[in-house]
């Protein structure tokens, strides 16, 4: 698999510019590039939107402030914005409360059977962008609040004064 241009993005609770040591991180999430045969396109190769990373932390799953939940919804966001027709991403096949999860935003499996390491493929076409911007065939499109969410930077280290955070309590 060849993978280009992926970003990475940390999600903290409780933090302020002041402090930092009360920080918790809820989870990450990251969004590349990859060149993949398209189903749909009797196997021809073309580049996809592609997730090598989401996670959250246990703590915060299944939570009712639903933190899965914003955070996929931002990465949809985020694939949109650099024009993505599609999104992918592997799941182990054992993972059944992934694939359901990833199955509530529309995500669909490629193919019956897993790859040689036990994983599925799934994918998202992601919706054409309506009047005013919004999507006009996707309900599911509302992003976190962009402030609080961070790039992290090649090197990994991302600066304090840099890591913004959600308030203790989400509405």
């Amino acid at each position: 698999m060849e993978q280009h241009q992926t970003e990475v993005w940390l999600y903290f609770l409780g933090a302020t510019a002041t402090s930092l040591q009360q920080e918790i991180l809820v989870g990450f999430s990251s969004l590349g590039v990859v060149n993949w045969p398209d189903p749909h396109l009797g196997g021809f190769r073309r580049q996809f939107g592609y997730i090598p990373m989401f996670a959250v932390a246990s703590m915060f799953q299944g939570t009712e402030h639903h933190y899965s939940r914003k955070i996929m919804e931002d990465l949809v966001t985020k694939a949109r914005e650099r024009n993505h027709r599609d999104l992918c991403l592997l799941v182990r096949q054992d993972n059944v409360r992934a694939i359901r999860f990833y199955e509530k935003f529309a995500f669909e499996r490629i193919g019956d059977a897993a790859d040689e390491k036990g994983n599925f493929k799934m994918q998202k076409r992601l919706a054409r962008q309506g009047k005013r911007g919004m999507p006009a065939d996707d309900a599911c499109n509302r992003p976190l609040d962009r402030s609080r969410c961070v790039r992290v930077p090649a090197s990994g280290i991302v600066p304090p004064a840099c890591r913004p955070s959600w308030p203790s309590e989400i509405p």
